[in-house]
């Protein structure tokens, strides 16, 4: 899977932006466009699903912290859900599950605490 893949989804509950393919400076303007709009939608829950995301570059670790402090500032908070290993691992080396929680799953990162 080559280039990056967004969607975006408003459920009940939460608002799912999932990531599939490769998140590489190239697509910026991509992920750019699919994080104004979770951040227009003002949701209370946002996770981001990495599950098949295959890579992260620094471009799109800088708009993550992005979109959690603008989701933060509106009371919002964002979890990423099920990335993969070598992904997860990434995000925990660059500490950024210190701002944002990783869960193992979607349907973990869903559940409201």
């Amino acid at each position: 899977m080559s280039g990056l893949q967004t969607q975006f989804d408003i459920q009940p509950n939460a608002c799912i932006l999932t990531l599939s393919g490769n998140a590489a400076a190239t697509d910026a303007g991509r992920l750019d466009h699919a994080i104004d709009n979770a951040i227009a939608s003002r949701p209370d829950l946002l996770v981001i699903d990495l599950s098949n995301l295959a890579f992260i570059g620094s471009f799109a670790i800088g708009a993550l912290i992005r979109l959690e402090k603008s989701v933060r500032a509106d009371s919002g908070t964002v979890r990423l859900a099920a990335p993969q290993p070598q992904i997860h691992t990434l995000l925990t080396q660059s500490r950024l599950d210190q701002k944002l929680p990783i869960f193992p799953t979607l349907e973990s990162a869903l559940i409201k605490r």
